[in-house]
């Protein structure tokens, strides 16, 4: 732009010189003065022509150390770097070529289209659905709409399309006045060990130390969550058990016994319930399960059965064997419950057995006991 300017001066100093030049003559009678006026012009224009080089050489020397150090940063920084522009939905920079080489998908791919193969071939596919609502251009626009500049989205990814790691996804968004159109940069960093390590640490402090199963309070929290994602129409079967005479186990055989017993109840529960269910170790000798979701009650029933089956000849060391005996209630939630109400029924159905008929179950429904 400078560059062009100087030209144009250059061009009117040229014409003026020659419009003064007869008027020059005409007047003074002397080239000299003519000829020393247009030697200064020509001077200031190679002079500014040479400090415009300057300028230039200078401003590509610091936009090489920038692209230098950037490309650096994101090297040793992150995993990969992905840049788009969102407005005309295209891929730009150097990496995706990498990228759709790395996809097999045509070097010409949409951003939209890209995404959709990511999500599909490299994310976890329980993460899917929200990476691709994330990192779609409709959301990045939005976002953009209400001021944000960045978003961060963390999921599992297989960037090597072998194995899954933890990733944060970093956007940067921002308006290009030189194409006038919105675009991002995206930064993968991999942080599967700083994930793994914060996982294990919340797992720790929801953890009955003992049995690793859920400690009171995160079954709560996590039983309670499950009623308030459901809805009335989810049948939630919450249970409460209960290790019958618990002490005399405890006097008979020492508390090392008493131990393994727990230890084992809670082995099995977990064995016997799915991954989607809740188990808790509430008490001493007490475990509170939330089977999710039941389709009728014989489902449940089954379950209690098939619970009783395991301990029926249950070694309590190993001379000596032991059949334990549990005492049951079970309560009947539904989405829109609270905790508090669905523990209260279960313990009035385990109350009833206590005192009636140790070693069974009795289900609290609709205000009814059976």
């Amino acid at each position: 732009m400078k560059n062009r300017k100087n030209k144009k001066m250059f061009i009117v100093i040229v014409v003026l010189s020659g419009i003064m030049a007869p008027l020059i003559l005409a007047t003074e009678g002397d080239l000299f003065y003519f000829y020393s006026v247009f030697a200064c012009f020509v001077i200031f224009f190679i002079y500014n022509q040479y400090k415009t080089q300057q300028f230039v050489q200078e401003s590509q020397i610091q936009a090489e150390r920038f692209q230098t150090a950037f490309s650096h940063i994101a090297t040793s920084m992150f995993n990969n770097v992905l840049e788009a522009d969102i407005t005309k939905d295209a891929l730009l920079g150097e990496r995706c070529e990498q990228l759709t080489n790395l996809l097999q998908i045509p070097r010409s791919s949409s951003y939209s289209a890209t995404i959709e193969v990511i999500a599909a071939s490299m994310v976890q596919p329980e993460f899917a659905a929200e990476y691709k609502k994330v990192l779609s251009r409709e959301n990045i626009l939005a976002c953009y709409a209400k001021g944000w500049d960045t978003i961060e989205y963390e999921c599992i990814e297989r960037s090597d399309m072998v194995h899954y790691a933890w990733i944060r996804i970093h956007i940067a968004i921002f308006w290009s006045e030189l194409t006038q159109s919105l675009r991002i940069i995206s930064y993968v960093k991999n942080i599967d060990k700083e994930k793994s390590e914060r996982l294990n640490l919340e797992k720790q402090a929801k953890s009955d130390l003992m049995t690793e199963v859920y400690n009171k309070a995160a079954t709560e929290e996590a039983i309670q969550k499950i009623f308030n994602e459901s809805t009335k129409q989810d049948s939630h079967a919450l249970i409460m058990l209960d290790i019958d005479d618990f002490k005399k186990i405890n006097d008979t055989f020492g508390h090392i016994a008493g131990d393994r017993v727990i230890i084992e109840t809670a082995k099995r529960i977990r064995h016997l319930f799915s991954l989607a269910d809740i188990v808790g170790r509430i008490g001493g000798d007490e475990f509170l399960i939330c089977m999710k979701c039941f389709k009728n009650m014989q489902e449940v029933e089954n379950k209690i059965a098939m619970f009783y089956a395991e301990f029926a000849e249950f070694g309590i060391n190993t001379t000596e064997s032991y059949p334990l005996s549990f005492s049951i209630g079970i309560a009947i939630a539904h989405g829109g419950d609270t905790f508090e109400q669905a523990y209260k029924q279960a313990d009035a159905a385990l109350y009833y057995v206590k005192n009636n008929k140790k070693g069974t179950y009795a289900i609290y429904d609709n205000g009814q006991l059976y």
